[in-house]
């Protein structure tokens, strides 16, 4: 990340950052976003009607990668629209205290006027002006920002969505052969009728919880479809795969340096600072006791506090969601050890159950086991790779417009 002012209570507010997270590097300018290269934006198509819970996904099957999710949805997408449109919003805004302090330095230098400005009002102003360009830019930064999460979150819940379907129907197959197996043993007169039932149970069970996965997973294609501003029911076939992405290499204290000459709060907050002092500038010559100089007085002190609030919140933020990255990872590493033991916990138990050394309730607890194993530890590379996102994005501008 490129630095290039430290944010201060002065004059002097410049964007601070042209950085982006790891998942999705680099910041597109709007009037070329949608010069990307073909072969980021090219997708294949294929005409497929895909069924999940009963509901059909229909049109010619989208095949993306994340790479070109983030693309579309910076280039097509809603949200990236309504940003252009914020921008346009901002920029109208600085043109407006431009046009405003141009005024008011014509008043004033009109000997033939009756008003007059203060040299504090049309400081304001003029700062208003540089303030409202600088954000337009900000803000666009934080809603590229918020998008980018927002595809990340979408793309990933949509592929571990999968990773549950897939996980209970091997859970249902499992079952179907569980339930096999008693039937063989009760026909050789080594297993009871209460294990069939015990087993037939089980098997119900597993054809429930894939009919629940199945609806989660079309829940998650929506979602996407609709960050992506395609038809609800698109199909899409997701091309690359759930697993951890890498370890940001951006240490905690540059992340702090970072967020601290970046975020849009803070910013936003040093322009408070400054629009409170040229207000308290207007009554230096009234009473330290009279209320107007307290009044004003008193939203400078505010303006300030607000300031190292804020800043001491940014800090924590930062931090919290380093020490966040690395649990994250942490747990992912350990329930994929945990898959590995569980699998193995289970094929030694089934081998057992066909001997007769073990009973059928200890076959069927350590194939749950093995199940839920699976289920959490794709949780776990969720759960991490939002959070590495997380991170990087709050040593950026943020994802908050001011």
């Amino acid at each position: 990340m490129i630095l290039k002012k430290l944010i201060t209570y002065g004059v002097v507010f410049l964007i601070a950052v042209n950085g982006m997270c790891a998942v999705y590097a680099g910041e597109a300018d709007e009037n070329t976003a949608t010069d990307q290269s073909a072969k980021n934006t090219e997708t294949t198509v294929k005409n497929v009607v895909e069924t999940v819970a009963s509901l059909k996904f229909i049109g010619e099957t989208i095949d993306l990668s994340l790479e070109q999710a983030l693309t579309i949805a910076m280039t097509s997408g809603a949200s990236i629209k309504t940003a252009e449109i914020q921008k346009k919003s901002d920029t109208a805004n600085a043109k407006s205290n431009a046009e405003s302090a141009s005024k008011m330095s014509k008043v004033n230098d009109d000997k033939n006027s009756d008003n007059t400005y203060s040299k504090s009002e049309l400081d304001k102003t003029r700062k208003a002006k540089e303030y409202y360009t600088s954000m337009a830019d900000r803000n666009y930064a934080a809603a590229k920002n918020t998008i980018t999460y927002n595809i990340n979150n979408a793309y990933y819940s949509l592929l571990n969505a999968k990773e549950g379907v897939k996980i209970a129907r091997e859970n249902e197959q499992l079952q179907k052969n569980l339930l096999a197996l008693v039937n063989q043993k009760l026909s050789l007169g080594v297993a009871s009728k209460q294990d069939v039932l015990e087993a037939e149970i089980k098997l119900n069970n597993a054809e429930s919880g894939l009919y629940a996965a199945e609806v989660a997973l079309a829940e998650k294609k929506m979602a996407l479809n609709i960050e992506l501003g395609y038809d609800v029911m698109q199909n899409v076939n997701l091309t690359s795969k759930l697993e951890t992405v890498k370890m940001s290499r951006l240490s905690v204290d540059q992340a702090v340096s970072d967020a601290l000459a970046s975020r849009n709060e803070l910013y936003t907050c040093a322009f408070n600072i400054y629009s409170a002092e040229k207000e308290l500038d207007n009554y230096k010559g009234y009473p330290k006791n009279s209320s107007k100089y307290l009044n004003a007085y008193s939203g400078l002190i505010s303006a300030q506090t607000n300031y190292k609030s804020k800043e001491a919140s940014i800090k924590k933020e930062v931090m919290i969601n380093y020490s966040n990255i690395l649990g994250a990872k942490k747990s992912a590493d350990n329930e994929k050890l945990s898959v590995d033991k569980a699998k193995e916990s289970y094929t030694i138990y089934l081998e057992k159950y066909k001997l007769g050394m073990v009973t059928l309730d200890t076959v069927q607890k350590a194939q749950i086991s093995y199940s839920d194993a699976e289920k959490s530890y794709s949780e776990a590379i969720l759960k991490y790779n939002l959070a590495a996102v997380t991170y990087e994005m709050s040593a950026t501008t943020g994802m908050s417009s001011n």
